[in-house]
């Protein structure tokens, strides 16, 4: 049968090699491949939903050796809030909560042990202690306009 006389296209099967990021160069609202190792695990807690699931949450304290930021764990990925614990975050989001960054590991990441060791995390640079503010894109517009005209 001829694939592409019925109109279905055969997509490669080569994989990419993921890119990792280091703490220091997160920005917000963008997913991210990160190796990380989990400082300090901070809550851990159970709550119920409003159709009364039960959901396991934890929060840690993740980094390398550039900085450091918290990770939200959530059911079947609480079995990695253990500290010292090196991990590997594929497709993390890097969210605004609260005007801080927090990263999920969603529905389109992952979480695997990793091999290696990281020795130590800078828990200096915590870039989930950094404050941001919601700019609304009309202001932002109009300000980038001004600053290239002058």
């Amino acid at each position: 049968i001829n694939a592409e006389y019925m109109g279905i296209i055969i997509m490669s099967s080569t994989l990419r090699k993921a890119i990792f990021e280091k703490m220091k160069d997160i920005e917000p609202m963008k997913h991210y491949n990160l190796k990380v190792k989990i400082a300090k695990v901070e809550n851990q807690v159970k709550i119920k939903r409003i159709d009364e699931d039960p959901i396991d949450m934890a929060i840690c304290l993740v980094g390398d050796e550039t900085g450091c930021g918290k990770l939200l764990l959530k059911n079947a990925q609480i079995q990695y809030a253990k500290p010292g614990e090196c991990l590997i975050l594929r497709n993390v989001m890097a969210r605004i909560v609260k005007e801080r960054i927090r990263f999920e590991v969603d529905i389109w990441g992952k979480i695997e042990k990793l091999s290696e060791d990281i020795k130590e995390v800078d828990m200096k640079n915590n870039i989930s202690d950094a404050e941001y503010e919601a700019v609304p894109a009309k202001h932002y517009q109009q300000s980038f306009l001004l600053d290239t005209l002058t």
